[in-house]
This record gives structure tokens, C-alpha cells and sequence, in this order.
């Protein structure tokens, strides 16, 4: 049964026409609420036991709910496309790394069970060399901003536009032009983030966005490197006008 579902995805990724995958995600997309936080007044402590008084809860998480063929495609999507749209993004970039071979964009995602450099590594060296980096320059009798913040409900208020990532990608490396592959992959992820977002947007307010925009759904793969991609342009600010 697996390879016969494989060999379905496989057939109707190399299928020119996406009436089979509209169909598909419109059933097969849902997302599920998560509490993230509790009224204060309501509660004073966490805890497992059973309570008598009902809990408030003051924030929800949300996430993707799919089918494996989703999340398949964007990891697809990742390996195909991710590793050249992955060299935009600031070296000093620390989350959601894509693990190539070599380092270089031109090479391959390595073969294994992961395809981001683990995380709470990369959050150690990023923490770490930021201290590292201050008590030098105090050292050095020179200025110093360490600037901590969180971007709140940041996976759903972004206005992430594939279309325009692809076009650019595009401009950078004509030659992906003629290679259908990547023009369906970025098609499908295109319409799995659009359908995703059609469906939360039901349930919690979006910020505006026009007909080619999406918020990234936090739980598939493709959008860690799609948010730091959006970022991209926030942290160059940060750096030129802080440094």
C-alpha cells in the first residue's frame, strides 16, 4: 500500500494539470488549536492534576493538520528548490538551516533523516556567540546592542508571495525556466499554503493580503526556510543601522 501511494504522488506530481491536487488538499488540509497561554487570574499554577474550575485560555497555537502527500511535496519542494533559494538568506542566520553537502547551494540536500541543521544546536552557537561577541567589544571599551525580541504571531501575520520568490529565482538561474519539476513544486506548494491559509483564516483574524499572498503554516517544513527568507530584509535593517 505505501508504494502504491508513492507511486500515486509520484504520477500526479509529473501530471501537467492540478485538478487532482486542489481537490486533494481542499479535503485533506485542516489544522488543529493548541493553547499557548492561560488567563493569569484564572489560573496560578500549571498543573497535570484535574481541576475543578475551567481553564481560560487567553492565546491558541495553531497548526497544519495534513495528510503525509503534504508534507512529502514540501519537503520535495526543500529539496529541489529550498537549496538554491537558501543562499539568500543572511549567514548569520542561525534557525532552520538547510544541511547541504558542501555548504554550497549547488549541491545536494544531504541523504538522512533531516534536512535543517538541528536546532537546538544552531540556537547554542547563535546565543553563545552573541555573548562572545559583547564581552569582546566590552573589552574593547567599544559600544555594544544586544537586542532580544519575539515576532508575535509571526508564522501567520507574514504575507509570504511565491510567486515573486520563483520569478526571482528565475532572474538568478534562467536555465530552471524549462525544468517542470521545479515549476510544479512551487505551483503545489504555492496552492497547499493558500488552501491552509483560506481555511484558519475561518477562525483567526489574517492580516490583508492580496490574491498571490499566504501565511506560512507552522508544522510544515517548508515554511522555516520561507520565514527566514521573509526576514531576510528586517535583519540586513537591523545590522546596517545598529552596527
Amino acid at each position: 500500500f505505501f508504494w502504491e501511494r508513492m507511486e500515486l504522488i509520484a504520477n500526479s506530481i509529473n501530471k501537467k494539470s492540478v485538478v487532482y491536487w486542489k481537490a486533494f488538499f481542499e479535503r485533506s488540509i485542516s489544522y488543529r488549536l493548541t493553547p499557548k497561554s492561560f488567563d493569569k487570574k484564572n489560573i496560578p499554577i500549571l498543573t497535570n492534576r484535574t481541576q475543578d474550575k475551567e481553564l481560560n485560555v487567553s492565546r491558541v497555537n495553531i497548526f497544519i493538520d495534513a495528510e503525509i502527500e503534504v508534507h512529502i511535496i514540501s519537503v520535495l519542494w526543500l529539496m529541489n528548490i529550498g537549496k538554491f533559494i537558501s543562499r539568500w538568506i543572511d549567514k548569520d542566520n542561525y534557525a532552520y538551516q538547510l544541511e547541504l553537502i558542501n555548504g554550497q547551494e549547488e549541491s545536494k540536500v544531504v541523504r538522512g533523516l533531516r534536512l535543517y541543521k538541528p536546532y537546538f544546536i544552531q540556537y547554542q552557537k547563535w546565543r553563545d556567540k552573541a555573548i562572545q561577541k559583547a564581552e569582546q567589544l566590552f573589552e574593547e571599551k567599544k559600544d555594544v546592542v544586544v537586542l532580544s525580541l519575539d515576532i508575535k504571531d509571526y508564522f501567520n501575520s507574514v504575507k509570504n508571495n511565491l510567486k515573486e520568490i520563483q520569478a526571482k529565482l528565475y532572474d538568478e538561474k534562467p536555465s530552471l525556466r524549462q525544468n517542470s519539476r521545479i515549476e510544479k513544486l512551487f505551483l503545489l506548494l504555492h496552492i497547499i499554503n493558500k488552501t491552509y491559509t483560506n481555511k484558519i483564516g475561518k477562525v483567526k483574524q489574517l492580516p490583508k493580503l492580496n490574491r498571490d499572498e499566504t501565511v506560512l503554516p507552522i508544522g510544515l517544513l517548508s515554511s522555516g526556510l520561507l520565514s527566514n527568507l521573509y526576514l531576510k530584509e528586517f535583519d540586513e535593517e537591523i545590522k546596517e543601522k545598529l552596527n
